[in-house]
């Protein structure tokens, strides 16, 4: 990896995690081939629908922690 691009990386990995998958999901869009990244293009349409609508904040991202919080909270009955 060049220099820049471990700069490039670090600056993303320093982002919250919705800026980060916004960001994962316009550099693959850049690939002459993102099928090689995502290999079920199925996958690929639905990262970049639901990419889109949190851009145009038609949706509103859950954190990662509140969605495993409420996933333990079923495994353990607390429904």
């Amino acid at each position: 990896m060049t220099a820049t691009a471990e700069q490039v990386l670090e600056a993303a990995c320093a982002l919250n995690e919705d800026d980060r998958a916004l960001v994962i999901d316009a550099l693959i869009a850049t690939l002459s081939t993102p099928e090689l990244v995502i290999s079920d293009p199925q996958w690929l349409d639905d990262i970049r629908r639901r990419s889109k609508e949190v851009a145009e904040g038609r949706v509103t991202p859950i954190p990662w922690s509140d969605v495993e919080a409420r996933v333990d909270r079923r495994i353990q009955g607390h429904v």
